[in-house]
């Protein structure tokens, strides 16, 4: 993916896990979140929450003509009804040399 040309004002993107390369040396504002946790499944009761994904702001530097790796991370795989236990843990997010954590699977 590679962003407009100079003098293209941009406010904000959002890009898909994969590469992203600038045409221009700038500084930007990044915001990550991880992907959420899932609920879990008790038989009999109800289930606890997945906890949201945490988040990152952080500014950088871009250079041009370098690619960035983007890492988005997925939310935490959901459970089948006839399975009881603890959700899932969210995928952490990351991108130029910042990062941030899934969220915890429900439990309980």
């Amino acid at each position: 993916m590679l962003l407009p040309e100079p003098d293209t004002p941009v406010t904000s993107v959002n890009v898909p896990s994969g590469n992203l390369t600038f045409t221009r040396d700038v500084d930007i504002d990044v915001f990550l979140v991880g992907g959420g946790g899932s609920g879990s499944i008790v038989y009999g009761g109800a289930g606890g929450g997945g906890g949201s994904g945490y988040t990152k702001s952080a500014s950088t530097s871009i250079v041009k003509n370098t690619s960035y790796s983007i890492v988005i991370g997925a939310g935490g795989a959901g459970l089948s009804e006839t399975y009881s236990g603890s959700g899932n843990n969210g995928g952490a997010s990351s991108a130029f040399s910042f990062s941030a954590a899934g969220g915890f699977g429900g439990s309980g």
